[in-house]
C-alpha cells in the first residue's frame, strides 16, 4: 500500500522540515491533511486542480484559505474536464479523474523539486484500487526514486470521521468547500450533510 497512516507518519518521520505538495481541493479533507502535515514539520506547496467550471470559484477561494493557513504558496492548474459532468453520468470516469489529479500532484512535485505529495483521500474514495495502480505507474516512470504519496486520512471511512478528527485537532472549518454547484445551495446532499455534522 503506497500510503502512510497518521500513526506511521508520526512514528517514522518526526518533526523536521520536509517540502511537499498538498493536493488542495478546498475541502475539509485537504485542510485536515494540511494541519497534520504541518504539525509533522512539513513545508507545504498547495496545488488546486480546477476541473469543475460550475463550482470551482468558491472551491478555489476555500483552497486559498487553506493555503493561507498552512502553505508556502498556492498554484491553480486549470484542467478542461468538468468533474460534475462525469459524476452526473454515473461516476463512470471518476476513478480516472481522481487518478489524473494525483498524477498532476506527482508531476508538480517533480517540477518543484519535491519528493512527496500529501492527499486527503480516504479509504471510501479509492474506487477500484486506482491509487495503487497510479503509484506503480508514477514510480515506474520516475525510475530513479519514488514520489511518496502520504495519505494521513486513509484509515478514515466517512466524512463524519474527517469532521470529528478536525474538531478534535482544532482545525478551522470555515470556508471549506462542500457544495459542488454554488457557494452553498443548501439543497444538495453535500450541503445537507455538512449542516447535519455542524449540529451533531
Amino acid at each position: 500500500m503506497p500510503y502512510l497512516s497518521e500513526r506511521h507518519l508520526l512514528e517514522d518521520i518526526g518533526p523536521h522540515k520536509v517540502r511537499a505538495v498538498l493536493l488542495n481541493s478546498g475541502g475539509l479533507d485537504s485542510r485536515l491533511t494540511a494541519h497534520i502535515a504541518v504539525g509533522l514539520g512539513y513545508e507545504l506547496y498547495s496545488l488546486f486542480v480546477d476541473n469543475n467550471p460550475r463550482g470551482s470559484a468558491y472551491a478555489n477561494l476555500c483552497a486559498e484559505r487553506t493555503a493561507d493557513l498552512y502553505c508556502a504558496d498556492h498554484f491553480v492548474l486549470p484542467f478542461p474536464v468538468d468533474w460534475m459532468v462525469i459524476k452526473e453520468r454515473g461516476n463512470l470516469g471518476l476513478p480516472f479523474t481522481n487518478a489524473q489529479v494525483h498524477l498532476f500532484g506527482a508531476q508538480y512535485a517533480i517540477y518543484r523539486g519535491l519528493d512527496e505529495v500529501f492527499t486527503g483521500v480516504r479509504t471510501d474514495m479509492a474506487h477500484d484500487d486506482w491509487m495503487s495502480q497510479l503509484m506503480a505507474f508514477v514510480n515506474g516512470m520516475k525510475r530513479n526514486e519514488a514520489v511518496l504519496f502520504n495519505a494521513p486520512l486513509w484509515p478514515m471511512r466517512t466524512p463524519d470521521d474527517t469532521f470529528a478528527k478536525a474538531r478534535e485537532l482544532g482545525v478551522p472549518i470555515d470556508m471549506t468547500a462542500v457544495c459542488k454547484l454554488d457557494l452553498a445551495c443548501g439543497e444538495c446532499f453535500h450541503c445537507r450533510d455538512r449542516e447535519r455534522l455542524l449540529h451533531a
